[in-house]
């Protein structure tokens, strides 16, 4: 959805998602040689009680969500009560008031109890970006997981445990300049314009 008051707007607005780092590599992927009948090196997966940790981030944070926290609107409200919320509290004033708010269309962001509390917040009419169904994933914090990934997982890295990797998370992320946010989050424009022009997806204009 492209709206002026984005474009006036885009340097703060809040675009969010969740997403999922696993102690094996990004989606359990590996690669390198192993030596014709030698044996593969053992690697600690998922099911063998390697798991991994879910964050989730705003272009603020990021976040770890508790483990087993399963996501509905009772849960996700409280979690953004102790995320989102302190960090809107110490914004200056004139900030505060040009915040724009994203999250997608999943159920428990769509929620009428989740969007009741974001009015709460102040989120209601432009500062709450609409984000259609069935439409294509523009959103810019996709590209913070991958820098963030790929910073933590360089030359083919595992973790141990979730401490290390949550830790790992957090550093990468304090590492990434606010040009480069600036850059993706100034981007969606564009990228939705490239979409439009190439009829791949459904757009609401």
């Amino acid at each position: 959805m492209v709206k002026k008051v984005y474009e006036d707007r885009h340097e703060v607005c809040s675009f969010t998602d969740g997403s999922r780092a696993s102690l094996d590599g990004p989606d359990g992927w590996a690669k390198g040689c192993v030596f014709y009948g030698d044996n593969c090196p053992n690697r600690i997966r998922c099911q063998q009680g390697g798991g991994g940790v879910m964050i989730w981030g705003g272009i603020i944070g990021p976040f770890c969500v508790p483990e087993r926290l399963k996501l509905s609107s009772a849960t996700y409200c409280p979690f953004l009560k102790n995320s989102l919320e302190p960090w809107l509290d110490n914004l200056p004033l004139a900030t505060l008031k040009k915040i724009i708010f994203m999250h997608d269309n999943t159920l428990s962001h769509a929620a009428k109890a989740t969007m009741q509390f974001l009015h709460s917040l102040g989120f209601v009419n432009e500062t709450l970006m609409v984000w259609p169904p069935n439409s294509p994933d523009l959103n810019p914090i996709e590209d913070l997981w991958s820098i963030i990934k790929h910073h933590v997982y360089a030359n083919g890295k595992h973790y141990s445990s979730k401490d290390d990797l949550w830790m790992a998370i957090k550093e990468s992320a304090a590492t990434i300049p606010k040009s480069t946010i600036k850059k993706v989050t100034g981007s969606v424009n564009d990228r939705l314009f490239e979409d439009i022009k190439r009829h791949r997806a459904h757009v609401n204009k």
